[in-house]
Parts: structure tokens; sequence; C-alpha cells
């Protein structure tokens, strides 16, 4: 009997043991797959997938649960700042980190309120500091569009943070609201920003929008700068954006700045309109301005994650890659320096790029237009006043006009039939004083 009782329960371990075995091989397999990342893309691989489907959840849910879920975007993107400027006991500092992250509420009006996670390291006796932002408002996921952006202003920090002693001046790293919305974050926190600084102490606003797909290009200005040429010193793989693609003058004159350019329509613009040097990183995916890469789905509810990993299983990398080019150019000895100067080289909007030439070549159409419709208005009154005889005298213009000025009379008869001196014309029209 005991051996019996001995042989059941061995019998009974055994089973056990195999549906383990078997359970964790059906649940490993119907997991989702992915291939081995090196470990400084494991952060920005995790970081977009978890912001996608926060942001895919907020897309769906009720407008009753939209702020609970927008408080959830907010908290995860606040918490990744957190550990990547290493508070709360993260990374392994010893010493507190003179650094500080906060939520910012910006109410436009008694329906919206949005919010800015900003993260701030502070430099030693400094009053001057650059910008470091990227948005994370999207339509539906946002995976390009601009979770991506979002992965690389994190990596930023944490890079940053671990070498806070070599900064020359103070980084603030936002994470904007409503970018699409027409900039309402980056505008706010811009003016929020002027009434703590002087303008001339914000030197440089680096700007992250839509790099996980397609080349990676970088906009300064609209010619060549030192500013430009330093960032793009860090890696080969980004290059400044061509000055002749995606110029448009007068569609976007409400808009924008220099050339009017449609690519220029993210949170940088702001500050670039205020006399800022920015510096624009993004990618070629904006197919129809001419750039060579595939489209990405950005603005559109195909920007999911699942579509950009099955696209472009390398984003993380491209995250990576725009993290270091960022963090590197403002390491290099050599930035601030630059970034000082990088005022000096900037094309005058007041004069050259004005945003008020467009309206004005607008106006100018419009008066062209009004004139030759005035003179046309003209023509056909002279034709109607000549009826059927006679031919319009095109050399002259008059203020008050004698017949003979206005028409050639060839042998018109007088209205008694007696005449055909051309110069008589009291047969033709009746004239009063």
């Amino acid at each position: 009997m005991k051996k019996v009782l001995l042989i059941l329960i061995a019998a009974a371990l055994i089973c056990m043991c195999c549906w383990q075995v078997s359970a964790f091989a059906v649940e490993t397999e119907s997991g989702p797959q992915r291939e081995p990342l090196p470990t400084e893309q494991l952060a920005p691989y995790d970081f977009v997938e978890q912001l996608c489907a926060l942001n895919a959840d907020y897309a769906s849910a009720p407008l009753s649960d939209k702020t609970t879920c927008k408080t959830r975007i907010v908290d995860f993107i606040l918490m990744q700042l957190r550990m990547a400027l290493g508070e709360e006991g993260v990374g392994g500092d010893p010493e507190p980190p003179n650094v500080s992250a906060v939520n910012r509420s910006i109410v436009t009006d008694e329906d919206n309120a949005y919010f800015n996670i900003v993260a701030k390291l502070d430099a030693v006796d400094t009053d001057e500091c650059i910008v470091i932002g990227a948005h994370y408002d999207a339509y539906g996921e946002g995976a390009v569009d601009n979770a991506a952006g979002v992965a690389v202003i994190v990596e930023v920090a944490k890079k940053l943070a671990e070498k806070r002693a070599q900064l020359p001046f103070d980084v603030y790293i936002v994470a904007f609201d409503a970018e699409e919305e027409q900039f309402v974050g980056s505008s706010a926190f811009l003016n929020s920003l002027m009434g703590s600084i002087a303008l001339s102490d914000l030197l440089v606003m680096f700007n992250v929008d839509c790099v996980a797909v397609g080349d990676l290009y970088l906009l300064c200005e609209n010619k060549p700068t030192d500013l430009a040429d330093l960032i793009c010193s860090k890696s080969e793989a980004i290059s400044e954006k061509p000055y002749s693609s995606g110029v448009y003058p007068a569609f976007e004159m409400f808009e924008g700045y220099g050339y009017y350019e449609d690519v220029q329509r993210s949170d940088h613009t702001p500050f670039r309109l205020m006399g800022v040097p920015v510096a624009f990183l993004f990618a070629g995916n904006y197919g129809y301005l001419g750039y060579e890469d595939g489209s990405s789905n950005v603005n559109s509810s195909k920007d999911t994650f699942a579509n950009l990993v099955a696209d472009n299983a390398d984003f993380a990398e491209r995250i990576s890659l725009a993290a270091q080019i960022v963090s590197d150019s403002v390491l290099d000895a050599g930035f601030a320096d630059v970034a000082r100067n990088a005022r000096s080289q900037l094309v005058s909007n007041a004069v050259v790029y004005n945003r008020w030439w467009p309206s004005l070549a607008v106006l100018g159409a419009l008066v062209l237009l009004a004139v030759f419709a005035w003179l046309y208005h003209r023509k056909l009154q002279k034709k109607a006043l000549l009826g059927g005889g006679g031919e319009i005298k095109k050399d002259k213009v008059f203020d008050k006009p004698q017949a003979e000025d206005i028409f050639t009379f060839d042998n018109v008869p007088k209205s008694d039939g007696k005449s055909d001196d051309p110069d008589d014309v009291d047969g033709i029209f009746t004239f009063r004083k």
C-alpha cells in the first residue's frame, strides 16, 4: 500500500512539473517576440511602447475619463524624467542632485488644461540656459509623432545628469503638451521662462520631433551656421536640411519663419520667432516636401507602436543616436562659445524674413488686380460709348477728353447729310456743357 501511495505521489509531482513547463512554454510563445536589443536601446524601446499604450487609452477613452488618462500620461513621463535625473534614489548618486522635475498646468480656457513636464539641471553661478524639448501629445498612439521624440529627451536627461558638473549653464528638459494645437505648451513655457530670465540668457532651443523613421536631419537656420556645423560633426548619420526642400514662400504666411516652411511647424517655432537660435532634429518622413524617406503615418490612426516595429525594427537605435548627438553637442568643450555666438548668425526676421512680407505680397497682388479690373472696366465703357462706329485710341489717357481725343472718325457724315468732314461729330453725339 505504501509503495502504491508513493508511486501515485511521484506520478502527481511529475505531472505537475510537466504542466508547469508546458504552461511556461505556451506563455512564452504567445507573448511579444523581439530581437535581443543592446542595453542602451532597451529603455527607449520600452518607453515608446508604454507611452503608446497610454496614448491609446487616452484616445479611446470617453470624455468623462480623458482627464484620468491624461494624468497617467503626465505621471509616467514625470517618473521617467525623475529616474533619468537620479531622483528618488535612482542613479547611485550619493549627493542629492541639484535638479527639479515638476509638472506645470497651463489653463487656456474654462474647459481645457494642458501640462508641460519640466526637468531642470542647474549649473553653478549662471543665469544662462538652454532648452531641450519634444511634444508628447499625439493623434492616437503617436509612436513616431512623437513618443519617439520624448524618448530622446529622456535619454538626453540621463546622459547630461551623469555629467552635470560639466554643464556651463542651466538645462531645461521639457515634454511639451498641445503641439498639435499650434504650440500651446511650448508657447506657454517660453512665456513663463521669460518671466524669470532675460531673453538674451536663453542661448539655444533643441527640438526633437518624428525621429524614429527615415534619415536624420537638422534645421538650424536657412544658411550655414557654427551651431549646425558643431551638431552635424557628432555623427555622419545626421545632415543639415537641404535648403531647397520644403520652401513655400506664401502658404505659411501666418506661422513659421524664414522661408515659411512646413517642416518648421513644431515647438521650436515660438522660440525662433522671439529670436532664440534653434536646433531642430527631425527625420525625413516628409515625403511631400521632397525628402527621400517613406511614409511614417504621422498624424493618423496608423501611427501605432505595432506599425512602427513592423516597418522600422531599428527605431530604438535611431532614438539612441539622436540622444547621443544632442548630449554630445551640449557637452562639447566648444558648445558654450558657439551657443553664445549663435544669435549673431541668425537671419533678421524683421527685415529679410519678416512675417508680413507674404501678406504684403498678397496685398500688392490684390491692388494690381483691382487696377487691371478698373482699366478693363474703362475699356468696356469706351466700347459702349462707341457703339458700332469708330476706333478707340489707346495712346493717351485724359481727364476730361473731347470726343476727338478718344475716337478716330473716318468720313462720318453730319446729321443733315451734307458733310463728310471727319471732324464733324455732331451727327453722332449730343454734347452738353
